[in-house]
């Protein structure tokens, strides 16, 4: 079995155009560092995600630098943390006893450096997660329509030596995460094409140069110094909906219409390639087992 990882190349040499995001890049790049204190405790990250296939999968890789050991001992590891992915899908099921098939919304929980689970079969308890190593990666690359992503980092074992805590960690994410913007997406070509691609100089790309100020007074139709929905719907021709839709991604002091400010900033995104995530959910607190070994069904 040559997948990666394994014993022979570990996970292989980086290939930079699967790691560095790029405006062209086909995925979105999500990374994050945290700490662990003490045993027993859990960090998650919620977010949607566009879907994932075998071309663009979701690929999720947390690292970390272990304290030194003591030869010859039991335990591998003198901090142990696990990585754990968990999804929400649809499983179809036949019922024998009623003679009918339903389709319900599940979790599925994936372990790093585990071989993914089985959808229709219930989880009864904890499973166990890599006990040796400190790069630990979970990869989706089944065909998943869009869904919720709840990324899961916990400590099963830390030293109780004050030297070796807090244990650091990081957690790179490629896929195709949400971004910033996203209803822009579909007209986003027309409107760099009323902007321009923006000043050369990166020191001025954060500015609001004359492109973005030029289609903010042509998208601001009736002069109130602001861009609503109504304004997209006239110069752009999307839906009603999708314009509130793309005001509402980019209306970031929530007072229903864009001022030049949210407007230049959404224009600089779309400029770069609209590939900022958009920031998960986070939570920290004690280990839950809810999100670690349950498979329950939703409804």
């Amino acid at each position: 079995d040559w997948k990666t990882p394994n014993n022979y190349e570990g996970y292989g040499r980086p290939a930079l155009r699967n790691v560095l995001n790029f405006a062209e890049s086909p995925y979105t790049l999500w990374a994050v560092e945290g700490k662990l204190t003490a045993v027993n405790q859990m960090h998650t990250w919620k977010f949607p995600i566009l879907g994932a296939d075998y071309s663009s999968p979701l690929k999720v890789t947390m690292v970390y630098n272990d304290p030194p050991g003591t030869p010859g001992a039991d335990n591998v590891l003198v901090n142990d943390l696990d990585l754990v992915v968990q999804l929400t899908t649809l499983v179809t099921r036949y019922d024998v006893n009623l003679g009918i098939t339903t389709t319900k919304q599940t979790f599925v929980i994936n372990y790093g450096n585990k071989p993914p689970p089985d959808e229709n079969a219930f989880v009864t308890g904890v499973e166990e997660g890599d006990r040796s190593n400190t790069v630990e990666e979970v990869v989706i690359q089944k065909p998943t329509s869009p869904t919720n992503v709840t990324l899961i980092v916990f400590s099963k074992r830390m030293s109780g030596l004050r030297q070796h805590s807090p244990q650091p960690y990081s957690i790179v994410v490629t896929g195709q995460l949400i971004p910033f913007y996203n209803a822009w997406n579909s007209t986003r070509r027309r409107v760099l094409e009323l902007t321009g691609p923006g000043p050369s100089n990166v020191e001025d790309k954060l500015g609001k140069d004359d492109g973005i100020l030029t289609a903010f007074d042509y998208f601001d139709i009736f002069k109130q110094i602001r861009v609503d929905s109504r304004n997209l719907e006239l110069r752009l021709g999307v839906s009603p909906q999708l314009a509130v839709e793309m005001i509402a991604d980019a209306d970031l002091d929530k007072s229903g219409y864009l001022d030049v400010d949210e407007f230049g900033l959404c224009v600089r995104t779309l400029r770069l390639g609209n590939r900022r995530p958009k920031a998960p959910l986070y939570t920290e607190g004690p280990l839950d087992p809810f999100f670690l070994g349950q498979t329950g069904v939703l409804g």
